[in-house]
């Protein structure tokens, strides 16, 4: 993958999680800090500006597309589980106990 800015991160359980301006979320290993290492990537609907992270499902705020899902119980094999489309623009979410609150700049 090429390099890219990155817009927000999560981190849990020695690993990152993070949002880069080319419409992806790319998972890294820190389980050796020396040596981060890159595990997945996965392609979103859209640049996110931003994403919460809980139980194994990144929830990814996707701008114009809405609030995407992504389930990397298995880092190496990133899945979506779904795609929300919203009346507003998805610009930052929180989650918490499985349920996420999603707003807007505008």
């Amino acid at each position: 993958m090429a390099h890219a800015p990155v817009y927000e991160i999560a981190y849990t359980n020695k690993q990152i999680f993070a949002c880069i301006s080319t419409g992806a979320v790319v998972a890294i290993s820190c389980a050796n800090p020396d040596t981060p290492t890159t595990v997945s990537d996965h392609a979103t609907s859209h640049a996110a500006p931003d994403i919460a992270f809980e139980n194994g499902i990144a929830y990814v705020a996707c701008g114009p597309a809405g609030l995407e899902s992504i389930d990397f119980s298995d880092i190496g094999r990133p899945v979506r589980r779904s795609l929300l489309t919203l009346p507003i623009s998805a610009d930052f979410v929180e989650v918490q106990n499985g349920i996420a609150a999603v707003g807007s700049f505008k």
